[in-house]
């Protein structure tokens, strides 16, 4: 693609609105908060899959002129809840220039982590194992995936 295009995919799967609201997660650099994250949102997914997130900074959606709200998120993790912000009043411009500027972090693989199939499953087993979030507060799918892996 050339380097000003941005997929549809990108707008239409990656940065999926709701009522004009982007839902995020709060979260520094460091690995073991990337982490939390991304069980905070592995634990609400309907099945195991792999993920990739991008960092965004708070400071530079502000300064574009974007709203963020913090709002609990939906995670059966209690204490990961309180991580959530959603970017509201949203309309096509502004969303265009979030994923103008996103795309540009994966082309040069800033701020881009990737999660595999197996981690995510790994990572939901050990939340499990732990104790952290029961099997049963996970979807179905998820459950009966990770039980024939415990």
């Amino acid at each position: 693609m050339n380097p000003d295009e941005i997929s549809a995919d990108a707008i239409t799967s990656c940065l999926r609105t709701t009522n004009n609201t982007l839902s995020l997660w709060e979260c520094s650099t460091r690995e073991d908060h990337i982490s939390e994250v991304i069980l905070a949102i592995v634990t609400s997914m309907d099945r195991i899959d792999r993920i990739h997130i991008i960092l965004l900074r708070r400071d530079e959606l502000e300064a574009d002129g974007l709203t963020l709200i913090s709002n609990p998120g939906n995670t059966p993790i209690v204490d990961l809840r309180d991580r959530h912000v959603d970017v509201v009043n949203l309309e096509m411009k502004k969303l265009c220039s979030i994923a103008r500027k996103r795309a540009t972090n994966v082309r040069n693989d800033q701020d881009f982590h990737q999660f595999t199939r197996a981690h995510v499953k790994e990572m939901l087993r050990d939340t499990v194992m732990s104790d952290r979030v029961g099997i049963d507060q996970l979807k179905e799918n998820v459950q009966r995936e990770l039980i024939n892996a415990l």
